[in-house]
């Protein structure tokens, strides 16, 4: 292998690699994840009547909307449609999954504010 080999190699590395766009909705997705995992946790707690439901409700409900944010900011912010490269695909993967994390803390906090009240 001589050198222009080793500089093509190098270069097509770089063409291809992780880039801002793919890199934010990477985050975004994640962020995404962990509250709907969370959101499924605090539905869990409430079932089974331990632990502390409502914060894992409240930090599902905050994860959900801030990967909302930053999926809606990622798509905006990215060049060219749709398999390009550039994260859109993942940027609405991402804002699908945080409206579903953020709806089911909500459900959640709503089920364990109405679990909490005395009865009349």
């Amino acid at each position: 292998m001589d050198t222009t080999d080793i500089a093509a190699v190098l270069q097509a590395a770089t063409d291809y690699g992780t880039g801002y766009g793919r890199a934010g909705s990477l985050v975004a997705g994640l962020i995404a994840l962990f509250g709907f995992a969370m959101g499924g946790t605090a539905l869990y707690r409430l079932k089974k009547g331990r632990g502390f439901a409502g914060q894992a409700a409240v930090v599902a409900v905050a994860a959900g909307l801030a990967a909302l944010a930053f999926g809606a900011w990622n798509l905006a912010a990215a060049e060219g449609g749709l398999g390009t490269g550039n994260g859109r695909a993942g940027a609405v993967v991402a804002m699908v999954i945080g409206l579903g994390a953020a709806v089911l803390g909500w459900w959640a906090l709503r089920r364990s504010r109405s679990a909490t009240r005395a009865p009349e």
